[in-house]
């Protein structure tokens, strides 16, 4: 792939499954490997501890306005 422009990037992701399901238990293994590589392709933070599902903006709007402010300083 072509690199990505340098531009200021902070990944945040969820860190609580949707469900308990062996399926989705299975694939969180997956998705995080994937912001892992998106997080290293864009050389930006990855933010893993997040108290949150797939909704961070409504679950924990502090985390999301405390990286948006980080990311415009």
């Amino acid at each position: 792939a072509v690199p990505a422009p340098r531009m200021p990037v902070l990944v945040l992701a969820a860190d609580k499954p949707a469900d308990l399901e062996p399926a989705t238990l299975e694939r969180a293994g997956h998705l995080l490997q994937a912001q892992r590589l998106l997080a290293q392709h864009l050389c930006a933070k990855l933010v893993t501890r997040s108290n949150s599902g797939h909704h961070i903006h409504v679950e924990q709007p502090q985390l999301v306005r405390d990286a948006v402010r980080e990311v415009v300083e």
